[in-house]
């Protein structure tokens, strides 16, 4: 009876102990391996709301969700915190982790991107000073165009411009708006601060 009761006994306390040391939710186990500053932006991310250019209003402010996806990039555990962005929250969240999973985890990108390429889903988008307005996913993820620039494996915007004559437009597919957001356009990225401005 004493040897039935201390099995029995052992059992729960392990059970009780499993349970007392699991994360409680996948999102805080990534958040949690993550620094301040990544921590921090994986926040924003998470709660993003649109998504946008690269600079916005008539004085060319960086938004705020594109300093946390630089941010985020620093991280030396981004690509697991993209990857479950990427699944979470707003649609607009889920269209900045694929321009970090770009560069992240491209084998993971070319797997998801998939699935935006005909979503009809329509999201708020910010550009240059024109303010917001409606945009379809499936045309921020791929384009389907002639102008769509496509970069190929190491390559920037400012390469491909270069050797490109004409209009251009950015989508995440072909790697425009990835590699504007990671390198900025022709002026220096320098490290921000978030900006009330670009809230």
């Amino acid at each position: 009876m004493d040897r039935l009761f201390l099995s029995v006994t052992l059992s729960t306390l392990a059970a009780l102990s499993a349970c007392e040391t699991a994360p409680s939710s996948p999102r805080e186990s990534v958040a949690a391996k993550l620094s301040d500053s990544g921590r921090e932006a994986f926040q924003m991310l998470l709660a993003a709301e649109r998504f946008t250019d690269d600079a916005i209003y008539a004085g060319g402010v960086t938004p705020n969700e594109v300093i946390a996806l630089r941010k985020l990039l620093k991280d030396p555990n981004a690509g697991a915190a993209l990857e479950e962005l990427e699944r979470r929250e707003t649609m607009p969240g889920h269209l900045f982790a694929l321009c970090g999973l770009y560069y992240v985890d491209p084998s993971v990108f070319r797997e998801q991107i998939e699935t935006y390429r005909d979503k009809r889903e329509i999201v708020f988008f910010q550009s240059g000073c024109e303010g917001i307005h409606d945009q379809p996913v499936a045309g921020l993820v791929d384009r389907g165009d002639g102008q769509a620039v496509r970069l190929v494996p190491g390559q920037t915007n400012r390469e491909w411009l270069k050797a490109h004559v004409g209009s251009y437009r950015y989508d995440i597919l072909g790697g425009g708006w990835p590699n504007l957001f990671r390198d900025g356009g022709w002026g220096e990225v320098r490290d921000e601060d978030y900006s009330p401005v670009g809230e």
